[in-house]
């Protein structure tokens, strides 16, 4: 049917739609979900590009661009539950390669909406607005033609990127390795002097793809040993750690204590991070170099306003990944340790004396779980946040 355009009289409307469950092979037969209402025109206008700018200029790729409001936590990837704790309707499919289209309606249209363009999602990445509890989620979406120019060359995981060009840490282990690999192969490793880390046993490799943002990562749950070490290692940057970790929704009757990092700064002193699943908290611990343990260094609710934060707590078993660092800072004189999570600081706690510049292992593992444990993305002595490339960064392209 040709397009007859509205009269002066008849306002037009753009309506943003997008394909849930659909793909760039099957966006033919796709069938499209109304999402303009939780388009935010005040934070990013919709935009339309693409094409030849000149006669003699290369034709640029088709993109739109927008923000949709995700306060809910509906466009969040892999979070199988909105924020009010309903089934989340459009998961598993707010992944990359969804088909997203903008239409135009206008006031008495007697014929269907007019298509301006169709694109395939980037990526679904998160960011705050600075004091409130609302969520948005910039979006850009390109067409055919980008995904054409991309040349041969492997093309690593969004998160492994971001950490390699923007992190720069002194040591970096994705542990993206295939199943059947013996060791974690590190991608920087320039500070470590005691060789490289191996996987002990029980880890099954690239057994999971709940972290959208990364390639297939390892389930640690299977078995009692699921250790990996790493180090010694002298730290040329601040005193820190990291890593990604997936719980899923169901954390099965595990009690006690999981525990996902133990950092020894020199011998017997230590910094050991467990989900505490008795008290339903992320829990940080430290031993002294005499021995002596002070539990609860540093605490973090799964539920509940988190007196640190005055904010709600974080719940290891929401159904999203998690990016962890802890990093130990100077402060008006005063050593300090941080925990943060999400890119927001949770909690700290002082130190006696500044560490040293030196880890000498790193262990990740131990404890029995009967929930799985996915973890990945372990890097050393840098301090930027990953949150966002964990979650599918929008360079994902």
């Amino acid at each position: 049917m040709a397009f007859i355009a509205p009269l002066p009289n008849q306002t037009y409307h753009p309506k943003v739609e997008i394909a849930f469950g659909y793909t760039m092979a099957t966006v033919s037969s796709a069938v499209f979900t109304d999402v303009t209402k939780y388009v935010r025109v005040g934070l990013g206008p919709v935009t339309l590009s693409g094409g030849r700018s000149s006669l003699g200029a290369q034709a640029d790729p088709a993109q739109i661009t927008l923000t949709l409001d995700n306060t809910d936590g509906r466009f969040t990837a892999r979070s199988a539950y909105l924020r009010n704790g309903q089934p989340n309707p459009y998961f598993p499919n707010v992944v990359r390669n969804v088909p997203i289209r903008v239409r135009l309606t206008w006031d008495r249209a007697t014929d269907p909406p007019y298509e301006l363009l169709t694109t395939f999602v980037n990526g679904w990445p998160i960011e705050p607005t600075e004091g409130t509890i609302v969520l948005s989620a910039p979006i850009a979406a390109s067409g055919r033609l980008y995904r054409m120019r991309r040349s041969n060359k492997t093309l690593f995981s969004a998160l492994r990127r971001f950490v390699q060009l923007n992190i720069f840490p002194d040591a970096y282990w994705p542990m993206e390795d295939e199943s059947g690999a013996t060791q974690f192969t590190p991608v920087r490793d320039v500070n470590i002097t005691g060789g490289f880390a191996t996987r002990v046993s029980n880890q099954v490799l690239a057994a999971s793809s709940d972290v959208p943002g990364s390639a297939a990562l390892p389930n640690w749950s299977a078995g009692d040993d699921r250790t990996f070490v790493v180090g010694p290692m002298s730290v040329s940057q601040r005193w820190s750690f990291a890593f990604a970790i997936h719980c899923g929704l169901t954390r099965g009757t595990t009690t006690g204590l999981t525990e996902l990092a133990l950092v020894q700064i020199s011998t017997g002193e230590n910094w050991q991070l467990y989900l505490s699943l008795s008290s339903n908290r992320w829990r940080v611990d430290y031993t002294d170099a005499s021995g002596a343990v002070t539990t609860n260094q540093m605490i973090v609710p799964f539920t509940g306003i988190n007196a640190f934060t005055g904010l709600e707590g974080i719940d290891a078993f929401d159904g999203a990944p998690h990016w962890i660092m802890i990093e130990a800072v100077v402060v008006s004189f005063t050593n300090i340790i941080r925990l943060w999570i999400d890119g927001v600081q949770q909690d700290d706690a002082p130190l006696s004396s500044t560490p040293t510049k030196n880890i000498q292992w790193v262990k990740m593992g131990g404890g029995v779980t009967d929930f799985p444990l996915i973890m990945g993305h372990l890097l050393t002595g840098g301090v930027t946040d990953a949150t966002d490339a964990m979650n599918g960064w929008a360079s994902e392209l």
